[in-house]
């Protein structure tokens, strides 16, 4: 988790791309269904790693409950991948799922 910053003490630089990050979430909670970067600021960990031949695998971690803007309320859970990092092959990367709470 990240450290929080005093604004006055952040560049011009570091401020513009923190507006720039909490608009692209507040369009996201405006939206219909939750997204990876609201279940990311919400607190799933993304936990992926380099494979020797694959490249980037995801692997997501942690649960978190999101409420969106009209209201509907959504459990996300991160899963890791089919496969570990000395795994030959990968079957199914990670992913996060979504959940409607009624």
């Amino acid at each position: 988790m990240q450290k929080m910053q005093n604004l006055a003490e952040m560049t011009a630089a570091e401020l513009d791309e923190l507006a720039g990050q909490a608009a692209r979430l507040a369009a996201d909670l405006r939206g219909r269904q939750p997204t990876y970067a609201l279940a990311l600021a919400g607190g799933i960990q993304d936990i992926g790693w380099i494979h020797p031949s694959l490249g980037w695998i995801h692997s997501y971690w942690g649960k978190c409950e999101i409420m969106m803007d009209d209201g509907g309320l959504w459990r996300a859970e991160g899963h890791r991948p089919n496969g570990g990092p000395t795994s030959s092959w990968i079957s199914r990367e990670g992913y996060i799922e979504f959940t409607e709470i009624d």
